[in-house]
């Protein structure tokens, strides 16, 4: 029996744009121009909406309620909605209690979850609304969704039942020691490649047993943040100047693999790279 056609599907979804597809799912998104009184535009009662939503595997800290925190009410009233019911399954339990809940009639207002394939089943068979229209009718969706990513994410049924989040520019991030930054580096964070190589030398200098960048995961850990740093950005492919591009094809990623070359000549980087784990 199909479910009824009322909920949204947010595949790895940007939480911050709950406000655009909370208040369509529940049908209190305006079409037109905002009410006003004789004070200004008056407030808009925030959209009552159910939730289930995965994590990415990371305990919650003892005495968090993970439906009354400072971050999750946050966007609550950023996205002017009231979340009235929030599921949040253990992550080693996610696929089996969202297989559960995608058989029940009882499917929450958003859907936020990783399960691209079996969200586009259920939005075939009447579980989900179609994502475009909202898309192409919000000012912030449409300036971020062109119409390569909207094609992208279209099923085969030619609707949209999954809006994928976009990466953000830069995601990842160098781990540094400060104690050594104070101690060699004058307290100065480097700010450009150059700056963060002086600063590998000065402490290889000064410990030379040292190993003054370690990484594991190969290219997709610490060490791309050089490669972001020269517009590249491995493994795999990547979205630049409006196109995508497999990373390799990146203008400047001769420069980038030259300057991690030259981190690997000097004894800068670890000899093992490549092959180290996370463990």
């Amino acid at each position: 029996m199909p479910m009824k056609k009322r909920t949204m599907a947010l595949v790895l979804a940007a939480l911050m744009l709950l406000g655009l597809g909370l208040t369509a799912c529940s049908g209190t998104g305006s079409s037109g121009g905002a009410a006003t009184t004789a004070s200004g535009p008056a407030k808009i009662p925030p959209a009552k909406i159910t939730m289930f939503m995965g994590t990415a595997g990371i305990a919650i800290p003892e005495g968090v309620d993970i439906a009354d925190n400072p971050y999750i009410n946050k966007l609550q009233e950023l996205a002017n909605v009231e979340i009235t019911e929030l599921t949040v399954p253990p992550y080693a339990d996610f696929a089996t209690r969202l297989t559960l809940m995608l058989s029940s009639n009882t499917i929450p207002d958003l859907v936020h979850c990783w399960q691209t394939a079996e969200i586009n089943k259920a939005g075939a068979a009447g579980a989900f609304q179609n994502w475009e229209p909202l898309v192409r009718n919000s000012a912030t969706l449409s300036s971020i969704y062109n119409d390569e990513m909207l094609n992208l994410m279209r099923h085969s049924d030619n609707n949209i039942y999954t809006l994928r989040t976009l990466a953000a520019p830069d995601p990842g991030a160098i781990g540094v020691r400060w104690d050594l930054i104070k101690e060699i580096n004058d307290s100065v964070i480097p700010q450009t490649v150059d700056e963060w190589y002086a600063v590998f030398v000065k402490l290889k200098k000064a410990y030379p047993d040292s190993v003054p960048v370690s990484d594991f995961n190969g290219l997709g850990s610490s060490v791309s943040s050089f490669f972001r740093a020269y517009g590249a950005q491995p493994p795999g492919w990547q979205y630049t100047f409006g196109e995508y591009i497999h990373c390799f094809e990146a203008a400047h990623m001769k420069d980038a693999l030259l300057f991690i070359k030259k981190l690997y000549d000097e004894g800068l980087l670890s000899k093992t790279f490549v092959t180290n784990t996370q463990q």
